[in-house]
């Protein structure tokens, strides 16, 4: 047979043996468990776990968030809180009781504000106060440290929005991070532990380190921060253990480190000044009504309604002159409910009366 004959069948063949291959090698990669590694992909499962976690339409936390100066000029003052953070779609809800630090500043506080995506509303520390106004309470704010570390920007970044002394800082928020710097963005070629973890590497040069867990859904597990285009750090981010919640791994400690800034002494830089450490105590997904996400005006608050620039006094039903004359009204009237009933009788007959005296004077002028 011609040598030409075979040669369309060999190449027939050879490609089978090839396809075959490939799909042995794809299959074992997938049984393994692996993906491929490069710097799109890392990113890619970064920001999923991120969509992941928005996901959860409920998502209540009480944490305790201790404080502790450690160097340099003290910018908090505070040294325990006892947080609650609740959120369900775009509204949300913030409670703080604080200890406090300083000679000026001893004792305990209590504070909670909410925001249902229309109206803010916010307590002092007597609770004989509420401010209604259409924007989040700028101070309670911003202690949403669980919801920032998760990658939303609906804690300080949603007060930016209203105070202009708080502007925004997208790079905060790793998922924005990501998607507007994408580029920018280092895989380094090497993986490092964090805790015993082993970890992939993503740096944004002078800007931003990232150090995310393959083995629970890329979830972060450290971040370092630097000011702007220098080696100077910021910020370091560390999260451990984490507990599955809705198909997402949530850290239940993350301790936040400050270091000098770059208006405090030199002896200050890339060294901690202030250190945060966030110790959960529950995370649940039950459903949050409505309520939830308003303050409940109570009798002898003030409110402070900035909606209509008006200030006014909840009065209780005994102090309220209108409401306190219906009342009495209302007590009277089955004391004299006979009377009334006579009278009435009595008026019913002088109509009828008046009708047939009528009707007979007519039929008296026909006759």
């Amino acid at each position: 047979m011609p040598k030409a004959k075979y040669e369309p069948l060999l190449v027939h063949m050879l490609s089978l043996v090839f396809v075959a291959a490939f799909a042995s090698v794809q299959a074992m990669g997938q049984a393994s468990g692996t993906t491929p590694i490069d710097k799109e992909s890392i990113a890619s499962e970064v920001r999923r776990y991120y969509d992941g976690v928005r996901k959860i339409s409920n998502l209540h936390i009480t944490y305790k968030l201790k404080h502790q100066h450690v160097a340099g000029a003290k910018r908090f003052g505070f040294s325990e809180l006892d947080v609650v953070n609740g959120s369900r779609g775009e509204k949300y809800r913030t409670e703080i009781t604080y200890k406090a630090e300083g000679k000026d500043k001893q004792g305990s506080g209590h504070r909670v504000c909410t925001w249902n995506g229309r109206v803010g509303m916010s307590m002092v520390e007597d609770n004989k106060h509420i401010d209604i106004q259409p924007h989040p309470d700028t101070l309670v704010f911003g202690y949403r440290y669980y919801f920032d570390y998760l990658g939303s920007a609906d804690g300080w970044a949603l007060v930016s929005k209203y105070d202009k002394l708080a502007p925004p800082d997208k790079t905060f928020w790793v998922p924005l991070a990501l998607a507007e710097h994408a580029v920018s963005y280092q895989l380094l070629a090497n993986k490092e532990k964090v805790d015993g973890f082993e970890c992939h590497v993503l740096e944004r040069p002078g800007h931003d380190k990232l150090w995310v867990d393959p083995q629970r859904g890329f979830m972060l597990r450290r971040r370092e921060l630097y000011f702007p285009n220098s080696n100077q750090l910021r910020e370091r981010i560390v999260a451990r253990a984490e507990q599955l919640t809705e198909g997402a791994w949530l850290p239940r400690t993350i301790t936040r480190e400050l270091f000098g800034g770059r208006d405090e002494p030199k002896d200050t830089h890339n060294v901690v000044t202030n250190r945060f450490v966030l110790e959960v105590k529950n995370i649940s997904t039950n459903p949050l009504p409505d309520s939830y996400f308003l303050l409940e005006v109570r009798d002898g608050v003030t409110v402070h309604d900035k909606f209509r620039a008006m200030q006014y006094l909840k009065l209780s039903p005994k102090d309220d002159p209108i409401t306190a004359s219906l009342e009495k009204a209302q007590r009277i009237l089955p004391e004299k409910r006979g009377h009334l009933y006579l009278l009435l009788g009595i008026m019913a007959c002088l109509v009828a009366n008046l009708i047939l005296a009528r009707y007979v004077h007519r039929a008296w002028s026909q006759c």
